[in-house]
């Protein structure tokens, strides 16, 4: 399944997924690339990740997987894994594999992991199905010429016509008495303009929701970015117009979302954000005491945060707007990497008050 940037395939895998969920004569294995780390994703954390869910579906299965592969101390390679699906999906009833986003993955992980489920591939029947989900990108089909190729397109037609519509509802909602000509207008410019992309809409109707008057709603109406691209910029410089003080907790946050290595939580976003050189003290009256205030409100849209607190960007695409030349680039890794390093210090130095005759053996 193919489509452009923000067209729906990550929530049309998800219900994929959810509704694959309610059978119970089958496995049901996936994997989100966009949804991880940059650089977290590889094959063999993908393939692992489709072995354990597999044994957790199969429980029956765990003491034939422990004799045949943990007891020979079978390493975890990637080829490793790779064998070890191909041995293992013959022996459950039937299985669906869904992998979305291979294209977010870097280029040489990416032919290995097109590889490795190529063979596994080979085993698909009418019992064992693959899904791949991503972007229209050539190596991608030369690498793995699929069955059925579905390109969403104008598929979604009807669907982003429904979004638009409860989308619009809350411009309503922002603006009760905002005029029905107005409204109607909202209506028709986004559906003219979102050329398939429900995340172009839901980044315009953020900015239309963030406006102070009619007056304002009509005159960004006028002005709509053409294309994610645009739309990112159009945040970005408003994001820019910040005063210094909020200007330098957008970068801090941003930093900490785009270049660290593992998933971030938004209390250690507001812990970050506290930490200076000249304050090295995290409590109560240091810390934001709003969090949605100070973190998520203030780089809206950019931001979404999980039900168990990570903090992600909104998609895939808009870390690569933001470490891409054509926005300055507005995150610069160096820059990035030296202020997460120093919040870091910062707070092992303001750590190791408690340790006093060990603190400058400690930090060297």
């Amino acid at each position: 399944m193919t489509g452009i940037p923000g067209s729906g395939k990550s929530f049309l895998c998800s219900l994929i997924i959810q509704h694959l969920q309610t059978r119970m004569d089958q496995s049901t294995l996936y994997y989100f690339c966009g949804k991880q780390m940059a650089g977290t994703h590889t094959r063999t954390t993908i393939l692992r990740t489709l072995v354990v869910q597999l044994l957790q579906q199969n429980p029956g299965m765990v003491p034939l997987f422990h004799q045949a592969y943990c007891q020979k101390m079978s390493n975890c390679s990637g080829p490793a894994l790779e064998t070890m699906l191909q041995e293992i999906l013959p022996s459950v009833k039937a299985a669906r594999i869904i992998v979305d986003g291979i294209d977010e993955c870097d280029g040489e992980m990416q032919k290995e992991l097109l590889k490795s489920l190529g063979k596994i591939r080979k085993l698909a029947n009418c019992n064992y199905k693959l899904l791949l989900s991503s972007r229209d990108e050539p190596q991608i089909q030369r690498s793995l010429l699929p069955n059925v190729h579905v390109r969403l397109g104008r598929k979604t037609v009807d669907a982003l016509d429904i979004y638009i519509k409860n989308k619009v509802s809350e411009v309503k909602e922002r603006f009760p008495n905002l005029d029905v000509s107005l409204l109607a207008l909202v209506n028709e410019r986004l559906t003219s303009k979102a050329n398939g992309m429900f995340l172009w809409v839901r980044l315009v109707v953020a900015m239309l929701t963030q406006q102070t008057s009619e007056e304002e709603v009509e005159g960004t109406l006028d002005q709509l970015p053409d294309g994610l691209g645009q739309a990112y910029g159009f945040i970005l410089s408003r994001l820019k117009c910040e005063g210094s003080i909020s200007r330098e907790r957008i970068f801090k946050i941003l930093y900490w979302v785009c270049v660290a290595q593992r998933p971030v939580k938004i209390h250690e976003v507001v812990d970050a954000i506290a930490l200076r050189f000249d304050r090295t003290k995290l409590n109560k009256i240091t810390r934001s005491n709003n969090p949605k205030r100070d973190v998520m409100d203030l780089c809206a849209p950019l931001l979404e945060k999980s039900r168990s607190e990570i903090l992600s960007l909104v998609h895939f695409s808009a870390r690569e707007y933001l470490v891409d030349k054509q926005s300055g680039p507005f995150i610069d890794f160096g820059q990035a990497h030296l202020s997460i390093s120093l919040s870091c210090i910062i707070n092992l130095t303001s750590c190791l008050d408690i340790l006093p005759g060990y603190r400058s053996d400690l930090l060297t």
